[in-house]
């Protein structure tokens, strides 16, 4: 038989907990919105309930179905997407190719391949890679000590090069950042990224002496070559005839930019700052994602990357969240202009795998994953959390919480914390609201929901004060 619980006669007040579109704000003090979240990850928040967010399931290609998603004994730090048409077949013959930590680079045909080949080639650390088509042929090229290496599929052919830190194809130029000489950009020979031998009719640099930094990053964006510096971006008209180059600097906040955050997201390139992210058209750069100021301030980021996938941009990023700095993963819809975060892995790096697949690779703890819709980590579900900010409701002085309402697909746990103590709520999940009482005593209370189920999805939720 249950036990009711009688108060004395006190007026009520009931508080809906539904700021569920909105993620954890920086900006915000506690004491004023005290529905809005102080934490939330691996909870999507784009549709007005809790609901899962992203996670990572090994990785698995429907043209290669017994691909393995490790290699024995090695650790896997990165991966390419090498796109090759095989003339003689009529087809394609695509290669997902991966560094290791030990220097090695391995390959896997996509087209029924089970296992990694080791390749005669090694890099001291992970080389820039892209896909070109030379002399009529898909090929990939890679970066290495002061040189450029061109991988055919079968062979690698090595080319003196400055030693590249980034690059971009544009019209039919390889442009290139450096390591040695901070401020220039290089670019090679029309149609041949082989050939850097200096002349106006061949390959050429720019060096770039204006206050905006050593170049770290150059993107083709737009019809349009950009280059991104320490604190500034600078657009180059770039054509067939080098003479007819063009350089100016746009005009944006002249802040410290993770150079490998920055994403060509379709119409727009995002990027990270020291003071935040910012979304660029290619002549303005507009501040998304502010609630993320805080968080970032006063932390190093100069390993986060970004990668854009099926209209989200993903982030891996290190946040300031008050008594520790953890790593989350940003997941921003362009669209809508909302995101949420991801937590409980650390990705080495992310691709995007275009055409047949589709697919959102992963490489985390030296094995391959791919994006999952649901909120676990290679089969295990991730913990998923909402929390509160603290505070009264709208009710000064003691008060007693007296019980909390919520709709949950699932089973989760409630956590409810007061200036006196703390009560613990085990919810069974059900298909209509449920009421369950807490009878905590207290001055502020904050509430967090937590849940590991697979699937889960939290609405309705709201508190009943008496006082």
């Amino acid at each position: 038989m249950g036990v009711s619980i009688r108060y004395p006669s006190k007026r009520k007040k009931t508080v809906k907990l539904n700021e569920f579109f909105h993620a954890p704000d920086s900006r915000i003090d506690p004491s004023f919105i005290p529905a809005r979240p102080s934490d939330c990850y691996n909870f999507a928040l784009n549709s007005g309930a809790l609901k899962d967010g992203f996670g990572i399931k090994p990785l698995s290609f429907s043209s290669a179905p017994s691909a393995p998603t490790e290699i024995s004994g090695k650790t896997i730090k990165k991966a390419y997407f090498y796109r090759k048409f095989d003339a003689d077949e009529n087809s394609y013959d695509d290669q997902l190719l991966v560094w290791c930590q030990s220097g090695e680079l391995y390959k896997l045909s996509l087209n029924g391949g089970s296992a990694f080949v080791l390749l005669n080639k090694t890099f001291d650390s992970a080389p820039k890679g892209l896909n070109y088509r030379l002399n009529g042929e898909d090929v990939f090229i890679f970066s290495d000590e002061n040189a450029v290496v061109v991988y055919d599929g079968t062979n690698f052919f090595s080319y003196t090069a400055p030693q590249i830190t980034s690059m971009c194809m544009h019209a039919e130029r390889l442009f290139v950042t450096t390591g040695g000489e901070e401020t220039t950009l290089w670019f090679s020979d029309n149609f041949d990224p082989t050939n850097w031998y200096v002349s106006l009719d061949a390959a050429g640099f720019i060096d770039f002496r204006d206050g905006l930094g050593k170049v770290d990053r150059v993107i083709d964006f737009d019809g349009k070559v950009f280059v991104f510096r320490d604190v500034g971006i600078t657009r180059l008209q770039g054509y067939l005839d080098q003479q007819e180059f063009y350089a100016e600097s746009v005009p944006v906040a002249k802040e410290k930019i993770y150079s490998d955050t920055v994403t060509d997201c379709g119409k727009r390139v995002i990027y990270l700052t020291a003071g935040g992210f910012y979304s660029f058209d290619g002549y303005n750069a507009v501040r998304i994602m502010p609630e993320l100021d805080g968080f970032l301030k006063g932390v190093d980021n100069g390993g986060s990357h970004g990668v854009y996938h099926n209209g989200n941009f993903y982030c891996s990023v290190k946040l300031n969240m008050g008594k520790t700095v953890e790593t989350r993963v940003v997941c921003y819809n362009v669209t809508d202009k909302r995101f949420y975060l991801a937590k409980g892995f650390s990705p080495d790096d992310m691709l995007h795998i275009p055409d047949r697949e589709d697919k959102l690779l992963f490489v985390t703890e030296g094995k391959l994953g791919e994006i999952d819709e649901l909120s676990r980590y290679f089969g295990v579900p991730l913990r998923k959390v909402w929390r509160n900010n603290p505070g009264s409701f709208g009710v000064a002085g003691e008060k007693i919480l007296q019980k909390i309402n919520l709709a949950t697909d699932g089973d989760l746990t409630v956590r409810i914390a007061s200036d006196y103590g703390e009560k613990v709520v085990n919810v069974k999940g059900s298909d209509i609201v449920g009421t369950y009482p807490v009878g905590l005593k207290g001055n502020k209370f904050s509430v967090t929901i937590e849940s590991r189920i697979v699937g889960a999805a939290v609405s309705d939720v709201s508190i009943v004060l008496l006082y």
